[in-house]
């Protein structure tokens, strides 16, 4: 809910092959806005980032890489970008 996350595309490079360094640190992607309300909830504690990171780095994750690329996508999502 901090992440303001639906799904794994929400997190992922354009090309859905890697996840984005700053959500892997627990950072709100920056230039990104969320559509949607969403509850106010606060940063979590560097435990649960850890644990976070280690889930990542076992499920989703070789090498960097995501074990399973998303592919094309062709639906619109929460998330946009801001025009600076």
């Amino acid at each position: 809910m901090y992440l303001q996350v639906i799904m794994l595309a929400n997190i992922t490079l354009a090309e859905g092959t890697y996840i984005l360094p700053e959500v892997k640190e627990g950072d709100r992607v920056t230039g990104r806005r969320s559509t949607l309300d969403w509850p106010c909830q606060g940063k979590p504690n560097s435990a649960s980032w850890k644990q976070w990171k280690e889930l990542l780095l076992s499920t989703l994750e070789c090498k960097g890489k995501l074990v399973k690329p998303l592919g094309n996508r062709h639906m619109r999502h929460h998330q946009q970008w801001e025009v600076f």
